[in-house]
């Protein structure tokens, strides 16, 4: 397969006038979120660096049909908390 990507040419664009659109939000870096919860790898365009700069979010199982994005799951969230970190809490 090749690589399938998103490009964000212009975030604040993207941000201002059609995220709210067609999600529930309209903030850039919830939309980033969303992202990376599919799997999605932010790469940088050139040597600018900034949550608000022009990049792309690449996925290596993608190819280039827009049709394969159908196939994607959302990764299931990782165990960063583990029981023997909590309190143990008493209920009476």
């Amino acid at each position: 397969r090749g690589i399938g990507k998103v490009v964000v040419h212009d975030p604040t664009r993207l941000q201002d006038g059609v995220l709210g659109n067609y999600y529930r939000h309209s903030k850039y870096s919830s939309f980033q979120r969303q992202l990376n919860y599919f799997g999605f790898k932010k790469k940088l365009h050139g040597s600018r660096k900034g949550k608000m700069c022009p990049c792309s979010f690449v996925h290596d199982s993608l190819g280039g049909d827009p049709r394969s994005l159908l196939g994607l799951k959302r990764r299931p969230p990782s165990n960063k908390r583990t029981s023997s970190s909590e309190p143990d809490l008493l209920v009476k």
